[in-house]
Order: structure tokens, then C-alpha cells, then sequence
């Protein structure tokens, strides 16, 4: 679940419970392999649906938790559940249950709520996020909530250095004046790394070359007041860089195609394949741009700088017709015709020889120009 795509949540489950409350149990074991997880996480949800009441959601997190969303509290029955995987499958868990909220708008708070299970000890029972006085709340209170990231996420995705950095920095702030300052250094830093890596895997190319600073507990202030931010300016560099280039994209396809307009290998293939787009995708940008296809425009792009060569003194049709690269002094007489209702030689002034003149004419009997 992500906070930040709260609305999207909304309308995929419109009959969202209201009331409803969040909990999260997870086994107080994590070096186990994904094969294991996987198994773990069937067992534990097979047994939570046989053990609570109105399960309306069920979803395994990155950090091997298994996140309920339900109709009611039910304090009992996850205690009941924490007895059954340990009794009955050997899975030691510890979880916590977190306050009542009224419908989906409260996700985001509801979510971040949970995040005081990363700084509980492994427990023997489900913990009621209510039965934290305030002295422990405000211990528990993160440097960097879940909705912080993902609001850093959306301003390096967008360019937004500064947004980016400022969050980094507030957090940095709560972090260096923290209690526990290297585990809350771990955590923090475990969710930011993820973060910009699932940044990397967006965009693979803009963001090959960014390192992202491995965790140094002996040096904390340096690590979150140097090499995170300068991770954060090249990913933000990076992917305005990216961006640029896509806004200009447009105009680089067509000043290529201008450039290379009497190339031979000039086609779709050809053009799409040298800016690594997809060749519907460069349709589209012709048809944006100029209103038509890619070979209507390059074949008006070839007869217009072919009109304009055979005004040239002494020019020949089928000099020209190389030059602009048409396959065949036939199938440039035709196109000329077709656009300009007059045949080459009546722009060059130099009259066609008796034996063209009898294979244009037989070309143009066998295949006709259309209306």
C-alpha cells in the first residue's frame, strides 16, 4: 500500500469499511529466504482468515509484515491469531493494532501509525497502539514518516531538488537529536535507500550512473548532511536532464529527418531506432508536429527540395531524383506529377529524351497516377 495513492485505493474498493482500523503482525525472524517468506506469509494469512473476524484486506509488505485492514478492532482475536502461529506452526510474531479511524481518507495517518512496530522489541503479544502513554509516543515519533518520503519521492521525480532537500534536512535535524539515534539512523536510512532505488528502477537509464551512499555508523552527520543530498541533486539533475531532452524531443526527430532527408535508409525504422522510441510512438510525434505521417512528410520534403534543384541550370530529372533519393526516376515523376500536375521537365526546361519519354509513358499506362 502507498499512501500517496490513497485515491486510487478509494476507487478500487468503494465499499472501503467505515469505520475501520489497520493492523500488522510480522514473524520476529527476517534472514529467511523469498521461498520461505512465501510460505510463511500463505500460512499466516490462511490463519488469520480463520482466526479474525471481517478481514477487508490483506497485503504482505516489503519488510515481511502482513498488513490487515479491518471493520473493527479486534485486540482478542489477533492475540488469538499471534497464539495460533506460534502453537501451531512455530512462526514467532509480535504486531501491533493500531487506532480506529473513520474511512479511507485517514490511510495515510492510519499507515504511519503502524511504523512504531520498527522500534518495538520482539514482544509477546499484539501491542494496541492506544497503549502507548504519550511519553512513548512521543519516543516512538519518526524522523521520517512514510508520507515524508513519498512526498520526497514526487519532488525528485519532478525536478524538485529543494522540496527534496529540505525534508532530508528536517528529518536529518529529528535524527541527530534522536535517543536512539543509530538504530532510528538505520531505519531512516533503509527507507530512504529504498526509495531511490525503486526511483532507479523507474527510470534505468537517466539514473544508471547514481550511487546510492551505503549506511557508515561511524560517521552519521556526514552520511545525512553530505552524501545523501549530493545523492539527491544527481537523481534530481539526472532526471530534469531527462525530461529536457524529452521536451525537445519533437524537434530533434524532425531536424534529423530534415538532415537526412535524401538518405536511402531513411524510414520509421530507421529514425525510431536512432532516438530509441517505439515507431507508433514517433507517429504520433510526426503527426504532432506536422499534421501528417512520416512519409507523406518526407516524400513533401524530398519534392520540395527537388522543385527547387531543378531550377538549377542544366540539372537532369534523373540526376535530381538520385539526389532526393527516390528509388526510381519513375516513381519521382510520378510523385512529382502528382503534387505539382506538371511533369519534371517542364520546371528544368530541359525536355525529356525520346526513349524516357516512351518508358515514363508506359510506366505511367501499366500504373496510373491516382486522383
Amino acid at each position: 500500500y502507498n499512501p500517496r495513492d490513497r485515491q486510487d485505493f478509494a476507487q478500487l474498493f468503494p465499499d472501503f469499511p467505515r469505520p475501520f482500523c489497520l493492523a500488522m503482525i510480522r514473524i520476529d525472524e527476517d534472514k529467511k529466504s523469498i521461498e520461505e517468506m512465501a510460505h510463511i506469509f500463505t500460512a499466516m494469512l490462511q490463519a488469520a482468515h480463520a482466526v479474525v473476524d471481517r478481514i477487508y484486506y490483506a497485503h504482505m509488505l516489503a519488510n515481511g509484515g502482513l498488513l490487515l485492514v479491518l471493520s473493527e478492532s479486534q485486540p482478542e482475536a489477533l492475540e488469538t491469531l499471534r497464539e495460533k502461529l506460534l502453537n501451531e506452526m512455530g512462526f514467532s510474531v509480535h504486531g501491533v493494532l493500531g487506532q480506529p479511524y473513520q474511512d479511507s481518507a485517514d490511510l495515510p495517518a492510519a499507515f504511519d501509525q503502524l511504523q512504531c512496530m520498527e522500534l518495538m522489541p520482539s514482544s509477546s503479544n499484539i501491542v494496541s497502539y492506544a497503549d502507548f502513554d504519550a511519553a512513548e509516543n512521543s519516543h516512538v515519533a519518526m524522523p521520517l514518516t512514510f508520507s515524508a518520503l513519498h512526498e520526497m519521492y514526487g519532488a525528485l521525480s519532478t525536478g524538485n531538488e529543494t522540496l527534496a532537500r529540505i525534508i532530508l534536512n528536517d528529518c536529518t535535524d529529528t535524527l541527530l537529536r534522536h535517543p536512539d539515534q543509530l538504530m532510528m539512523a538505520r531505519h531512516t536510512h533503509s527507507m530512504i535507500s529504498h526509495m531511490l532505488a525503486q526511483l532507479k528502477m523507474e527510470y534505468p537509464t537517466a539514473l544508471f550512473s547514481v550511487v546510492i551512499p551505503a549506511f557508515d555508523a561511524g560517521n552519521l552527520e556526514y552520511l545525512f548532511r553530505n552524501e545523501l543530498p549530493s545523492c539527491l541533486h544527481a537523481i534530481s539533475l539526472s532526471l530534469m536532464e531527462m525530461q529536457s531532452e524529452e521536451a525537445d524531443l519533437p524537434t530533434n526527430v524532425l531536424q534529423f529527418i530534415n538532415d537526412n532527408i535524401f538518405s536511402n535508409e531513411l524510414c520509421v525504422t530507421y529514425v525510431a531506432d536512432r532516438f530509441g522510441i517505439a515507431k507508433a510512438t514517433l507517429q504520433k510525434i510526426i503527426k504532432v508536429a506536422t499534421g501528417t505521417t512520416f512519409s507523406v512528410y518526407v516524400g513533401t520534403q524530398r519534392l520540395e527540395r527537388a522543385y527547387r534543384l531543378m531550377q538549377e541550370p542544366g540539372v537532369s530529372v534523373q540526376r535530381v531524383s538520385e539526389m532526393c533519393g527516390f528509388s526510381s526516376t519513375n516513381s519521382f515523376y510520378k510523385a512529382f506529377r502528382r503534387k505539382y500536375g506538371v511533369a519534371p521537365s517542364a520546371v528544368t526546361g530541359v525536355p525529356d529524351s525520346e526513349e524516357e519519354k516512351a518508358e515514363l509513358e508506359q510506366n505511367l499506362a501499366d500504373d496510373p497516377l491516382d486522383d
